[in-house]
């Protein structure tokens, strides 16, 4: 691990164990992800899309940590840049 790479973990004890939660969920398939986006046509209080809305929030959380790690220039801490995408997912995928 470089110098940077090492601070960075260094700087943020937290980003360990969430790496580690964000990479144990699998990635959507497109077959999976269509499936996903057209049950959430169905009423908010049926299994099915309980179910897609999960499954889309959190196949995108690897992509936001991706992001907020890779996006320093915008001078805001990553825990901060990972909650605001997380709360965008969350808001876009419905409540």
């Amino acid at each position: 691990m470089g110098s940077r790479e090492q601070q960075f973990h260094e700087e943020r004890p937290w980003y360990e164990w969430y790496n580690a939660l964000v990479q144990s969920i699998s990635v959507l398939t497109q077959e999976e992800y269509a499936t996903c986006i057209a049950s959430l046509s169905l009423p908010r209080d049926t299994p099915e899309y309980q179910t897609a809305r999960e499954h889309l929030i959190t196949s995108h959380l690897r992509e936001i940590l991706l992001m907020a790690k890779d996006r320093p220039h915008y001078r805001l801490p990553v825990a901060d840049y990972v909650g605001i995408g997380n709360l965008a997912v969350v808001g876009r995928f419905g409540t």
